[in-house]
């Protein structure tokens, strides 16, 4: 009876962790020599939202100060380069590799944080912007 009882909870616990990898996922980055092309950098926490279930989702905002969104990220102005740098951490260095900003701040309690994502100028090179 023990081991019965014993193989019945080991099944239901392997179960229970195959459960747990449904969990949907983002698109994965093609391979091949054809490089994705964002239009926006609005576009990608769009997908980045995507991911997540309903009652999977978080309190946020987006944008700017100017500009700010609730409940959804938003477009950053990266005219305002102070802002760029002080909210988004964008280095004064590489104002002229970007042409598109976005952001989205997770709002909890006095534990917040800040996601940016932009969008690179043709011919900026990403490694020199991601190592600044």
């Amino acid at each position: 009876m023990k081991r019965a009882v014993m193989a019945f909870l080991i099944t239901l616990v392997f179960l229970n962790l195959l459960g747990c990898s449904s969990k949907k996922r983002l698109p994965e980055a093609d391979q091949s020599e054809e490089k994705v092309k964002y239009t926006d950098a609005l576009e990608v926490w769009d997908i980045v939202l995507e991911a997540y279930d309903e009652e999977d989702l978080f309190a946020i905002c987006g944008g700017n100060q100017e500009n700010a969104v609730m409940d959804a990220p938003g477009k950053f102005d990266i005219s305002k380069t102070e802002e760029l740098t002080n909210t988004l951490g964008l280095p004064e260095s590489q104002f002229e590799n970007i042409d598109d900003a976005a952001s989205m701040m997770h709002l909890m309690n006095a534990n917040t944080f800040t996601g940016a994502v932009y969008h690179l100028k043709d011919g900026a090179d990403i490694n020199t912007f991601s190592d600044e």
